[in-house]
């Protein structure tokens, strides 16, 4: 049985913070470590994110939004 399933991303977030996610969320839905995310952040290569103090936090549209930036469209054949 495969334990790394990708998760659906979670909103355990509530009230102002409703649509947003940790983390540990995206990264669990992505099937990637958080460091990976931590990384990404550094490099200014990964989805955006907004910082409350230590917080990160990701908001679910705009992660969306970049993600279907990220699409590489094949060459066709000719």
């Amino acid at each position: 049985m495969n334990t790394n399933r990708r998760q659906p991303i979670a909103h355990k977030t509530s009230g102002a913070l409703i649509g947003y996610v940790t983390t540990e969320e995206l990264a669990s839905s992505l099937g990637v470590h958080p460091t990976t995310l931590a990384k990404w952040r550094t490099a200014r290569k990964g989805p955006p994110f907004a910082r409350m103090g230590h917080r990160v936090l990701y908001n679910v549209d705009r992660f969306k939004q970049w993600l279907a930036e990220q699409e590489i469209q094949p060459i066709s054949k000719r």
